[in-house]
């Protein structure tokens, strides 16, 4: 399913929805497509809902492609996320003996 979902967000337009309809319970469906979390991945997928179709038994999935404008943000603050990253050497917290 996740290649499948990356196929998807490869050829889908900014700002467009993607939606399918399954019988799988949404557990199911986005930890397959989304991962473990369960939460739209970061710089893929603004919205993504759920309904519950009762009179066909049926769910549908509705994935929205995040928009240009909105992927730039997101890489600019991942950027300035890096920038903002300190790496601090594990020797300079070396606790020395009878110290607290």
């Amino acid at each position: 399913i996740r290649n499948i979902m990356k196929s998807v967000y490869r050829v889908l337009q900014p700002s467009r929805p993607f939606i399918f309809f399954s019988q799988s319970s949404p557990e199911f469906i986005l930890r397959r497509t989304l991962g473990k979390s369960m939460t739209c991945r970061e710089g893929m997928w603004k919205d993504v809902s759920v309904v519950n179709l009762v009179d066909y038994n049926m769910l549908m999935y509705k994935f929205v492609k995040i928009s240009d404008e909105e992927e730039s943000e997101l890489d600019n603050d991942k950027e300035n996320d890096r920038k903002k990253t300190v790496v601090i050497s594990p020797k300079k917290y070396k606790r020395k003996a009878g110290r607290r």
